[in-house]
């Protein structure tokens, strides 16, 4: 199996050709490369089995007539062998960032479940009861996040519990290592799939950068949740798209710092700004459920 592509017929073109242009970023018709196929004219489909798992390409058709080319526009299309439960391509948005589907948590994992795989939940300020499941693709990755908190936590409670960074070793911030170290990677089994669980990414800078508002932009988490609500809610000019029409969300954690002193967390009511907390001081917060990709 590959990347299926399909689009208009054009026969009543009398087209000399229809090709198709693949590339790993956007291509420009100013130097697109050779096509990976040239097709003829009365072509509407093709598919591509020479793609690669966990990648994402562009695609561009073109319509030949003798030297003449009409160029479609770049599609951004991922090839993953597995995404989890429900829908497998996006249902908005695309690949980069996209809604794929909205789950009941009974496709998924119910809250009393969860905290039987995770009993840590059970040792914080108290724990949500969402009742759906938001599945998102970002970045090649496809990630499930919750449509309310999923437990009452501090930085420094995630940290401890290992929920902060989901990566391999224990996490950096601006200072170093936090003390005591503790080997942030946890993973649970879902439906015979893994996923890390972690905290919201509020920002794509690194870890060991103190953040502003200035630095939230496109970040994992105005990507995907934060485009999960009504444009009356989210209207600052670098918002994106709207995905929902929810009322708005809550506060969540991230694993930046704000400062030496204090985390970071989105402030539900204005998604653009980040605001601070104390390490100690627990919230309402949401943790992300990323695929482990086979």
């Amino acid at each position: 199996m590959g990347i299926k592509l399909k689009w208009p017929s054009m026969a009543d073109q009398n087209l000399d050709a229809v090709e198709v242009y693949r590339g790993t970023t956007p291509i420009s018709s100013a130097n697109p490369g050779n096509p990976i196929v040239t097709l003829p004219g009365t072509a509407t489909d093709y598919e591509d089995n020479t793609v690669l798992n966990k990648s994402i390409y562009y695609y561009r058709i073109v319509a030949r007539k003798g030297t003449e080319r009409a160029w479609g526009a770049n599609t951004a299309t991922g090839y993953f062998s597995e995404t989890g439960p429900g829908r497998t391509t996006p249902l908005r948005g695309d690949w980069n960032a996209g809604l794929m589907d909205i789950l009941n948590t009974t496709d998924f994992i119910t809250p009393n479940d969860l905290a039987a795989k995770l009993p840590v939940l059970n040792n914080f300020g108290g724990r949500g009861s969402f009742s759906k499941w938001y599945k998102f693709s970002y970045k090649g990755k496809v990630l499930f996040i919750p449509d309310s908190y999923v437990v009452s936590a501090s930085w420094n409670d995630l940290y401890l519990a290992g929920l902060m960074f989901g990566e391999a070793g224990n996490g950096q911030i601006p200072a170093g290592t936090p003390s005591p170290a503790v080997a942030q990677r946890t993973i649970v089994n879902i439906g015979g799939l893994d996923y890390v669980v972690r905290a919201p990414k509020l920002s794509n800078a690194p870890y060991s950068q103190y953040i502003t508002t200035a630095d939230t932009t496109a970040s994992e988490w105005r990507s995907t949740m934060s485009r999960m609500v009504r444009a009356t809610v989210e209207t600052q000019a670098d918002a994106l798209p709207r995905f929902y029409d929810n009322t708005g969300t809550q506060s969540t954690l991230g694993p930046h710092l704000f400062t030496s002193v204090a985390a970071a967390y989105h402030n539900a009511n204005n998604p653009a700004v980040i605001a601070s907390a104390a390490f100690q001081t627990r919230m309402a917060t949401y943790l992300v459920f990323e695929l482990v990709m086979p």
